[in-house]
């Protein structure tokens, strides 16, 4: 061990500076410098990785309408039992419920889906959770959505929706 003018204790052997202006190693103080390094560009990596890949979710825009118009929605009840199942689905992890709007006789949803499930998958998941629902209150229910649904990746505008209620045809 040497001492310096302050009398504080160093190592001599650590690193001297030849006359080409390079570092000379003298034991294992290169390996230890050469770990710490790998090690800060894996956290550095690790760090950046994480901002990038981020879970995939794919936005829906649903609307399914009841079969012959049927006013189903109109009693407060059912509309709170239809948006509480709706809402439950969330909770299986693949789903995330950004806005739901209910009508007379159709319901309007926006969701983030994951893309493990298929458009057809999440949209009969919806319609069975609701129907599930509805049929705790009203047992002589035989079936409650229409076949037709309007599912885009793009919004819906309010002419398309009324023109797309016109076309679903009412029983009588």
């Amino acid at each position: 061990m040497v001492f310096n003018e302050s009398g504080a204790k160093y190592n001599q052997n650590t690193y001297n500076m030849s006359q080409q202006g390079r570092f000379q190693n003298h034991g294992n103080d290169f390996v230890f410098l050469y770990f710490i390094a790998a090690v800060k560009c894996i956290i550095c990596y690790n760090r950046f990785m994480e901002r990038i890949i981020e879970p995939i979710k794919l936005t829906y825009y649903m609307v399914f309408v009841t079969r012959y118009k049927r006013t189903v929605f109109n009693d407060k009840e059912s509309a709170e039992l239809v948006k509480s199942a709706l809402l439950n689905t969330q909770e299986k992890g693949f789903l995330e419920v950004k806005s739901l709007e209910m009508g007379e006789c159709y319901v309007n949803l926006i969701c983030d889906c994951d893309p493990s499930k298929s458009p057809n998958q999440i949209v009969s998941i919806l319609k069975r959770a609701s129907y599930q629902a509805l049929l705790k209150k009203i047992p002589h229910l035989n079936s409650i959505w229409a076949r037709d649904i309007i599912l885009r990746t793009f919004p819906i505008s309010e002419n398309e929706l009324k023109s797309f209620l016109m076309t679903i045809k009412r029983r009588g």
